[in-house]
């Protein structure tokens, strides 16, 4: 169980030779996720899940920074001037089992 805004919890562990497959696709689930990352093409602003401010200094470790840490994943890439807004964080717990 997790939160409600946090990402999927997998039911096995990740090691092996799929490691990297599986953390690319867990990334690509989050980011295109709904509540996880919006982009206004109108007015330029990107809102992003509070996750990424609260772990920024691994993101902005990234090729471009957050942006090009998300386009990396994105299935909609967003523009690198894009104005950054932080999303509430639910900590409302999920049901999945």
């Amino acid at each position: 169980m997790g939160s409600v805004d946090s990402p999927r919890l997998e039911h096995t562990a990740f090691f092996g030779p799929d490691l990297n497959k599986r953390l690319d696709e867990s990334a690509r689930r989050f980011v295109n996720g709904p509540k996880r990352v919006e982009y206004d093409r109108d007015t330029g602003h990107l809102r992003i899940s509070r996750l990424f401010e609260w772990y920024a200094k691994e993101f902005q470790a990234a090729k471009d920074g957050l942006v090009g840490f998300l386009n990396r994943f994105r299935s909609e890439q967003i523009p690198a001037g894009a104005k950054v807004e932080w999303m509430e964080f639910d900590w409302t717990t999920d049901d999945v089992k």
